[in-house]
């Protein structure tokens, strides 16, 4: 289990990782990033991370 809190207090960015879009187990992190977005569901700089990616492409 990936913990949110950790990251976003160890992140040195201004940009990114303000919001954090956790999945368990994800086919693929780009395209739940994009389903956000066209959902106008996603916040600028929010990072869509997974423990387990079963369909990712690079």
């Amino acid at each position: 289990m990936i913990f949110t809190n950790l990251i976003q207090t160890n992140l040195r960015t201004r940009r990114f990782g303000k919001e954090i879009e956790y999945y368990q187990r994800l086919g693929s992190t780009n395209l739940e990033a994009w389903n956000l977005i066209e959902n106008n569901e996603a916040s600028h700089g929010m990072i869509v991370i997974t423990d387990n990616q079963f369909q990712g492409k690079g």
